[in-house]
C-alpha cells in the first residue's frame, strides 16, 4: 500500500474534486462512489483485524481487496437505488469524519 500512495492519493483527490463540484447534479454516481469506498475501506479493516493479521503476502492483499470491491461495489449499486438511504449514508460517514477531524485536532 505504501508503494503505491502517490497513486491513490491522486485517485482520492479526483474523486473528490467530481463530488465536490457535480455532487448535486449527479447524486446516484456520488452515492456510488461514497459508499463503495466508505463500505469497501471498512470490509478491508476487518478482514485485516480479524482474519488476516500475520498473513503478509502480497497476493492475499491483491485477493481481499477485490473480493471488498465487489461487496462494496453490489451495496453501492443497491444504496444508489435507493436514494434516501444512500443520502443518509452519504451523511452519516461526513458527520463521521468531521468529528474524528475535530477531535484529532483537540
Amino acid at each position: 500500500m505504501d508503494k503505491y500512495r502517490f497513486l491513490w492519493g491522486a485517485i482520492f483527490i479526483l474523486v473528490g474534486i467530481l463530488c465536490l463540484f457535480f455532487g448535486r447534479k449527479l447524486i446516484k454516481p456520488v452515492i456510488f462512489i461514497i459508499t463503495f469506498m466508505f463500505i469497501s475501506f471498512l470490509s478491508m479493516y476487518f478482514m485485516y483485524g480479524v482474519f488476516l493479521k500475520d498473513n503478509d503476502k502480497t497476493w492475499v492483499f491483491w485477493l481481499v481487496l477485490s473480493i471488498c470491491m465487489l461487496f462494496s461495489g453490489l451495496l453501492g449499486l443497491l444504496m444508489a437505488k435507493m436514494d434516501r438511504f444512500g443520502v443518509s449514508l452519504i451523511g452519516g460517514v461526513s458527520g463521521l469524519f468531521f468529528a474524528l477531524m475535530i477531535l484529532e485536532m483537540v
